[in-house]
């Protein structure tokens, strides 16, 4: 998970949280294939007891990365630094909770989202991607073309189409 903040002339790194992937499923198919009945020696109670303590440790250290997205977005608002920075983030780590928060600084924030997504389109809900085909076929002056620069210094092509529209759960955006 990175954090950066950025603009039209500078991409500066903030904050980069690196998480080993959760071995939970396989801590616990291990406890199950090696439990006993019983524990006649006190010295295998004790590394029993101790296989069960690593596997709560290690569950309660995982983080789910909208959890991790959140305590950044956390820690920045409250370090303060960047007092009329909004947000942008993708659809990996969009959640009621994270954009709650966002609003409750009184700042805006933009998301990617899935392209199966009903928004509410002209009184109807209806499929992203629906609407996307819809208007590149009807209507494709609606789109811009937007060059983006990339954290490795690529430039990548985009046609963008920008509407507020109401995203269930988020309202509207």
């Amino acid at each position: 998970m990175t954090a950066v903040i950025s603009n039209s002339s500078l991409i500066d790194g903030l904050d980069v949280v690196v998480q080993e992937p959760s071995s939970q499923k396989e801590e616990i198919a291990y406890l199950k294939a090696t439990a006993r009945e019983s524990y006649d020696q006190m010295e295998t109670v004790r590394e029993r007891f101790l296989e069960l303590l690593h596997h709560h440790k290690h569950e309660r250290q995982y983080k789910k990365r909208t959890e991790i997205a959140l305590e950044m977005v956390q820690q920045i608002e409250r370090e303060g630094q960047f007092p009329d920075a909004n947000y942008a983030f993708d659809n990996g780590v969009l959640t009621l909770e994270l954009t709650r928060f966002i609003e409750s600084c009184n700042k805006h924030w933009v998301s990617e989202i899935e392209r199966s997504r009903n928004i509410q389109w002209y009184g109807e809900w209806r499929r992203v991607d629906s609407i996307a085909a819809e208007l590149r076929q009807e209507h494709p002056e609606s789109f811009r073309h937007v060059q983006v620069r990339c954290r490795n210094g690529e430039m990548k092509d985009y046609c963008v189409y920008t509407k507020k529209v109401r995203l269930k759960r988020y309202g509207r955006k």
